[in-house]
């Protein structure tokens, strides 16, 4: 699997999917009341399982602060079709299928829009939780964007996730703002993410 995208998708992912390793998430009292109220275990038990793909969508906001001024590009994927599923065991995860998104990308006053089909797209990683947050190893799902930076997508990613009352709809959140310095510029990385998954009986 390639290691270009989230937690998801960050996302996650991606998603994902989709984030930062370690970041601190910036979330909304009611967004964290909701994820408590449907989800208050500290173990891996209500994750295992093979749960189906049913969306995603991302929008990350990066801005850059060079010599010549803040320059700003705007990322946003939604998912249009997916064949797609995570397996989860106590600690590990695989992925297999395939899956459609759209992408919109703006930078510097130009903008260009994609359809884009993955197929036979297969992952594995390790996981673990605390609360209602994941930490993981490895990456939910591939994305492909020419000449846009990716190191906000790297393996090593943390969000939150809910399981509802039944048991079978899982949905991964995630909203966060991180800095990044290279080379003495300083880049502000906004990401909105969210996956939602069903279980598969």
């Amino acid at each position: 699997m390639k290691k270009s995208l989230l937690p998801f998708l960050s996302l996650f992912i991606l998603l994902s999917a989709f984030t930062c390793e370690n970041e601190p998430l910036d979330y909304d009292q009611e967004s964290i009341n909701s994820i408590n109220n449907s989800n208050n275990s500290s173990n891996n038990t209500d994750l295992v399982g093979t749960w189906d793909l049913i969306s995603f969508d991302v929008d990350m906001v990066s801005s850059i602060n060079l010599p010549t001024g803040i320059t700003i590009t705007d990322i946003i994927v939604s998912s249009t079709s997916t064949d797609y599923q995570v397996t989860f065991t106590n600690s590990e995860f695989t992925t297999t299928g395939s899956y459609s998104y759209d992408t919109f990308i703006e930078a510097g006053g130009i903008s260009q829009q994609d359809n884009l089909t993955l197929t036979d797209v297969t992952g594995s990683g390790s996981y673990t939780t605390d609360g209602n947050e994941i930490t993981t190893e490895g990456a939910f799902f591939d994305f492909s964007f020419e000449g846009v930076d990716q190191s906000a997508f790297e393996d090593n990613q943390t969000s939150n996730y809910s399981i509802s009352a039944d048991g079978q709809t899982l949905t991964f959140y995630q909203n966060q703002t991180t800095l990044q310095s290279n080379n003495g510029f300083e880049t502000e990385i906004d990401i909105v993410a969210e996956s939602i998954w069903q279980k598969v009986n």
